[in-house]
Formats: structure tokens, C-alpha cells, sequence
């Protein structure tokens, strides 16, 4: 994670049972104009996904600043060599305008007063796609944006853990507890809109 970070946000990951390397990275960076907040889902297991997810998260931050579009073409060409990722990305701006890019299997969803889930396009960055469409939704202070891999159920059922939504680091610790696959590495993201 870079040591520019937004506020308000809070990640937890682990490997799958039997590995040692998590192939699954969230990142969160905070820009000149907005949040940016990402997954990155190396394909596979092991060491091999966990280099193609680093290099995926190691590009995201260098191209922070550029269009949700561009960061994901930047990716493609900078994981060419690599098993390659699904790939999501979310950014926030302060007049809380959310814009979301996903390539793969990756999750992505809004709790408001309901839940919004984001698709992604089907594809692997880094080997094939096609062209990435960016979704944009307005949010209100204290809505909570989800990204996580795909060892999480399509759609993450927030409503037993309502009491932890003031704690994000709790929330997202139980959910990779309760809901993830142990089958797979396993990573999620949660950020507040508003902030702290």
C-alpha cells in the first residue's frame, strides 16, 4: 500500500489454505483530486499470482492520477508477462461521484440505504479483454464501497454485519472469516464514503 492512503478505509487478505504467497491485493491511494481504491486478482494461486497482483498494484500507483480507462490499458501492457489479474477499480471524488472499472471476477458493491452491485467485463488483464466501461453513481456521506476477489460471493451480504459498520476493520475481518472461500486467496476493501 503506498504511503499516501485515503481516509476512512480498511483491507484484510489471506492466502489459501495450503499457500503460503497470497495471490489477492487491494490497494488504496489517495490522489491530487480523489480516492482511488483497487483489487487485484492474480490468476491462480501461489507465488506466480501474487508477482502478477504486486506488479498490477505497483503499476496502479505510479498511474494514479490518469483515467480509470487508461490505468487499466496501462496494466494490460505492464503485466504482459505475467499470469496477468481480474482487476477492479474504483475512484471517489470529494463531491462523492464513485466511477468503477472492473476486468474479471472480481466484486464490487455499494451499501446504501440499498445495495448496488458493479459488474465487471469479462477478461484478464494482462491477456485479454475488450474494451472497459466506466460505471459512475453518486454516493452519500457514510455509504460503503466493497471491492474483493472472487472467494467472496458474488453478491456480500452486509445485513448480519450492520452493527460493524462503524468499524471497518472489524467488518472486513469478519467477512473474510465468514464469507470467503478457504479454497482460494482472498482479499477485500472497504471504504467509507465521507471519510473517517
Amino acid at each position: 500500500m503506498s504511503a499516501a492512503t485515503a481516509r476512512g478505509h480498511a483491507t484484510a487478505s489471506r492466502a489459501m489454505v495450503g499457500e503460503v504467497a497470497c495471490g489477492d491485493r487491494v490497494g488504496v491511494f489517495g490522489a491530487a483530486s480523489s480516492d482511488l481504491l483497487c483489487v487485484a486478482d492474480g490468476t491462480g494461486h501461489g507465488a506466480a499470482a501474487a508477482t502478477a497482483a504486486e506488479a498490477a498494484i505497483a503499476h496502479i500507483d505510479t498511474a494514479r492520477e490518469l483515467p480509470l480507462v487508461e490505468i487499466v490499458a496501462g496494466c494490460h501492457r505492464a503485466l504482459a508477462r505475467t499470469r496477468g489479474v481480474a482487476l477492479g477499480l474504483a475512484r471517489v471524488h470529494p463531491d462523492g461521484q464513485l466511477e468503477y472499472a472492473g476486468v474479471g471476477n472480481t466484486r464490487a458493491l455499494v451499501a446504501s440505504t440499498r445495495t448496488v452491485l458493479l459488474p465487471s467485463t469479462p477478461g484478464i488483464v494482462g491477456s485479454r479483454y475488450p474494451s472497459v466501461r466506466v460505471q459512475r453513481m453518486a454516493l452519500a456521506p457514510g455509504d460503503l464501497v466493497l471491492l474483493a476477489t472472487d472467494a467472496f460471493p458474488e453478491s456480500i451480504d452486509l445485513g448480519p454485519y450492520a452493527p460493524l459498520r462503524c468499524d471497518l476493520d472489524a467488518l472486513v475481518h469478519c467477512l473474510l472469516d465468514d464469507q470467503a472461500s478457504t479454497r482460494d486467496d482472498a482479499a477485500i476493501l472497504a471504504y467509507r464514503a465521507g471519510g473517517a
